[in-house]
Order: C-alpha cells, then sequence, then structure tokens
C-alpha cells in the first residue's frame, strides 16, 4: 500500500504505545497478531525516517548544555523560536510528506474489537491509514 514517511512514522509511535502497555487492553487475537505484524514491517522504516530526523536535528541545531562550563550536554535540538526553525521544519516537513510504498494490507477495523479498554482515539487517528472499515 502506498502512504507518506509521516503515516510511517505516526504509526510506529502509536504500534509502541500500544504493544508496550503495561495495562490491560481488551484487543482480540487476531488484532494483536496483525498489530505486531504491522509494527515488525514498519519499525525498520520508522529507524530510517528517525535517522533523517537526526541528520536535519544535527545540521539545523545545536548542542545543549546542563552547566555552564558546557562539560554535560543535554543533546542537540533546534531551538523553537530560533534562526534554523523554519529551514529545518521545512526539511522535516519534506521528508514527513515523501510517499512510500510498504508491503502491508490495512487491519480491518473489527479485528481490533470495540472494547472500552482497547484501543485509544489518539491510537486510531496516529494508525489510520493501516486501519479499514
Amino acid at each position: 500500500m502506498e502512504t507518506t514517511k509521516e503515516q510511517i512514522h505516526d504509526a510506529v509511535r502509536a504500534l509502541n504505545e500500544i504493544l508496550n502497555s503495561q495495562r490491560q487492553r481488551s484487543i482480540p487475537q487476531t488484532g494483536k497478531y496483525r498489530l505486531a505484524k504491522l509494527h515488525r514491517v514498519l519499525e525498520p522504516l520508522s529507524l530510517e525516517i528517525e535517522k533523517t530526523r537526526n541528520a536535519l536535528v544535527l545540521q539545523f541545531g545545536e548542542e545543549t548544555f546542563a552547566d555552564v562550563q558546557k562539560t554535560m550536554s543535554t543533546g542537540w535540538n533546534v531551538k523553537e523560536g530560533g534562526p534554523n526553525m523554519a529551514p529545518y521544519l521545512e526539511a522535516w516537513n519534506a521528508v514527513r510528506a515523501e510517499a512510500v510504498e510498504v508491503p502491508v494490507t490495512p487491519i480491518p477495523l473489527g479485528a481490533l474489537g470495540d472494547a472500552t479498554n482497547g484501543l485509544e482515539v489518539i491510537e486510531f487517528r496516529l494508525l489510520a491509514d493501516f486501519i479499514t472499515e
């Protein structure tokens, strides 16, 4: 199926939350299987997308420190409202908009069940391209 890098990146965030959740979820076995299978296909793609995002942060961002002497790095980031934020967002949004063909079949909504302690609304939103009615 064709999707975007944005949808892959967002879907893996949701899948990680679902698969690593400590709370009991009422998802049918077939739904759990299909979510795990989807994660197995999308995760490597998401890791590549994240590498690209990290490269953009290194290109447009700056290293931040927890101390004045600049010996304790807290990592790299692009300063909100800084002069590099607009070019970073432009480049990141261009990456996110790229079309990608992924070898998956959308999960039927019925396979995920309808229990109140199943998937959260935000998870459905993040997985939207990969769920069909």
